[in-house]
């Protein structure tokens, strides 16, 4: 089997090359090691080697060595029906994606997965803005406020000093204080499935295909990444203050018990907003809506396979 490494040395601050030396002076088979040089690249890398592994009877492994943002990059360069594994070892601040799928923890555990190779088909979710611009995503999608967390997380200072201590996954939680002052609530139109909802003083509308988000807040309880369907988030009339107490119930889940939570489930959800606002897909800003163009999300069932994701099942590669 080819195994690929996608390496975002850049990630948490420094963290996945420093990661990736480690490892790599611990492995014992042959392999391709791939560097990121810019945004964007880690999408090229993976489209590259999972086109060239379409036709082939034998599969291939990409590990994507970094952050959220890595493993989204990889995600969004595989190519439907092809014989690719993704496996992942985290090195970003939030790692997320670590927390509802597997991840390798050391070179043994690659070495092991090799000599008996096992996987499980995951759903992606697709985020399309305009007929030029879609996204799979794996963790979750947004518009509001976690969008404009996330755009002032990449932007921040902040996220690097923390990450230099091995706090990063804190910089949300201490942006969305931050962020509290200057964001304001909007009005927006969700359609699930044809069934159609409006919301008042919306904080956000979250699409999600597994249950956290933010460095571990656990905001989608019931997500799982293979069921065939998204669930939607909405935090709508609800004061300040009293968002910092659901973004401290969060991370336990018990969040969903407030009124002003409203979360809803389906295979197609169109949002409309009446004012611009950030949007994103696994955290990465993908821009701002457009009041005559909604966004329109829905599942990719069965889109791309996870390692080792439960050895206590039959392994599910149907096509």
């Amino acid at each position: 089997m080819e195994v690929h490494f996608i390496v975002n040395e850049k990630a948490g601050n420094g963290k996945g090359k420093k990661i990736w030396n480690k490892l790599k002076d611990q492995l014992s088979v042959q392999y391709f090691e791939h560097i990121t040089q810019f945004s964007g690249h880690a999408l090229q890398l993976s489209e590259s080697i999972s086109n060239s592994n379409l036709h082939q009877s034998d599969f291939a492994l990409i590990v994507a060595v970094g952050g959220d943002g890595t493993i989204h990059e990889v995600l969004n360069g595989i190519v439907e029906k092809s014989n690719i594994y993704i496996g992942f070892v985290k090195a970003g601040s939030g790692n997320d994606y670590s927390r509802a799928y597997h991840s390798f923890q050391s070179a043994k555990e690659i070495e092991l997965f090799l000599k008996t190779p096992y996987g499980m088909r995951m759903d992606s979710g697709l985020i399309q803005a305009t007929l030029d611009m879609n996204r799979k995503f794996i963790n979750n999608a947004g518009i509001g406020f976690d969008g404009f967390v996330s755009r002032n997380a990449n932007r921040s200072k902040i996220k690097g000093l923390l990450n230099k201590f091995g706090l990063g996954k804190l910089s949300y939680g201490f942006l969305t204080i931050t962020s509290l002052f200057t964001f304001k609530p909007f009005n927006i139109e969700v359609i699930v499935d044809n069934r159609r909802f409006e919301y008042k003083k919306a904080w956000f509308v979250t699409v999600s295909n597994q249950p956290y988000f933010g460095g571990g807040m656990k905001l989608s309880p019931e997500s799982k990444p293979d069921d065939g369907v998204l669930e939607v988030t909405i935090v709508h009339n609800l004061h300040h203050l009293k968002l910092l107490f659901l973004f401290g119930t969060v991370f336990l889940g018990t969040h969903t018990k407030l009124s002003e939570v409203t979360q809803l489930k389906g295979t197609q959800i169109q949002v409309r907003v009446e004012e611009p606002q950030y949007f994103h897909a696994d955290g990465e800003v993908l821009g701002s809506t457009n009041q005559n163009s909604p966004i329109t999300y829905r599942i990719l069932k069965d889109y791309w396979i996870s390692t080792d994701y439960n050895r206590n099942s039959t392994p599910n590669l149907s096509r």
